[in-house]
């Protein structure tokens, strides 16, 4: 496993800025994960973890002269991933490649992503029962 550190994101934006001084967008930031596909309800809170730490510390350097102009997560679904094939999951939806027509769920990040991008990055708490309650509205 790839040790996660969102803690060092602004080192690295540090060392970009001091080297080459041009603007920084991150793209394909993720969180590959094997979803327990078991149940109703993909709770994939590892994932939300991840996203939640990388968020927060983008905000923050978004507030220091650290380049960064933009910030994106790697997939919206599950894909076929070229080192782990489709054994590992990505996305905020599901995706049962075993289906003919490749049904898609939503995962329990998808709700919460939700609520980060209504709030326009504000909100990136995680109110596990709220999320739930949410979720079942899809």
């Amino acid at each position: 496993m790839w040790p996660i550190a969102p803690q060092y994101l602004q080192e690295g934006l540090q060392g970009l800025k001091a080297k080459y001084d041009l603007p920084v967008f991150i793209v394909e930031s993720g969180f590959g994960d094997f979803d327990d596909k078991s149940q109703e309800l993909i709770c994939d809170l590892d994932r939300i973890a991840y996203l939640q730490g990388m968020l927060t510390e983008v905000k923050a350097a978004r507030t220091k002269d650290l380049n960064l102009i933009g910030y994106s997560i790697w997939t919206y679904c599950d894909i076929f991933s070229p080192s782990a094939g489709y054994r590992k999951d990505y996305g905020l939806v599901s995706v049962d490649f075993n289906s003919p027509i490749k049904e898609r769920k939503p995962k329990l990040s998808y709700v919460w992503y939700q609520q980060v991008i209504e709030s326009r990055g504000e909100d990136v708490t995680v109110n596990e029962k709220l999320l739930v309650k949410n979720y079942k509205n899809y």
